[in-house]
């Protein structure tokens, strides 16, 4: 449903990727299990759907609908890429959304990242917001406890102002402003970044 961090699609539609951490699951729990793991190609098909769901593509930097072909060869590239990560949030054993990370640089320890949410199954469920919050916290989690990084990157469209404003609640910081073309539009995106040590702590961490 939501991409707060634009959502790092670019011209390749979903510029991350998945390699060495497939199949693993973290923050489970027996009541209300929620979990982020990585895609496989069994989730190829759902990602697209949700990726192409409305109000997703409104807040994206490519607003166009991801055709069956465009979303192969996007998966066949971000399958193989060692910079990048997909990983697919469940809620009750049901997909509920997807994260991407990309520009992995393991020596740097930077890396940028974007997600979105199933719309319109989360809206009937009235799980937009519990989702929203979960999928940032865990993400964040797994962007510097899981894979070390030091500093996240991403970005957000200017009229996107819920998004901008859950992300300063989880100390995002936005850079300056760029006016860009995309899909025969002009948006204003913002960069967004946040340095580990600034960001908000899981219970039980100093």
């Amino acid at each position: 449903m939501i991409t707060p961090c634009g959502d790092g699609l670019a011209t390749e539609w979903l510029a991350t990727g998945a390699s060495q951490y497939r199949g693993d699951r973290i923050n489970q729990g027996s009541r209300g299990r929620k979990v982020l793991r990585t895609a496989t190609d069994g989730d190829v098909d759902i990602i697209r759907v949700l990726r192409n769901q409305e109000p997703n593509r409104e807040v994206s930097i490519n607003a166009h609908e991801i055709s069956v072909d465009e979303h192969a060869g996007w998966w066949k590239k971000a399958s193989a890429d060692p910079t990048r990560r997909v990983l697919i949030y469940e809620r009750d054993g049901v997909t509920a959304g997807v994260v991407n990370f990309f520009d992995l640089d393991f020596e740097a320890k930077t890396g940028a990242w974007g997600f979105f949410l199933d719309a319109e199954g989360l809206a009937e469920r009235g799980e937009t917001l519990p989702a929203w919050i979960e999928v940032m916290k865990d993400a964040t989690g797994y962007a510097f406890d899981e894979l070390g990084l030091d500093e996240l990157h991403g970005e957000v469209l200017e009229h996107n102002t819920v998004v901008r404003q859950m992300n300063r609640r989880f100390r995002f910081v936005e850079g300056e402003p760029e006016t860009r073309s995309a899909d025969g539009r002009e948006i204003t995106v913002f960069p967004i970044s946040l340095h580990k040590d600034n960001r908000r702590k899981p219970k039980g961490q100093a």
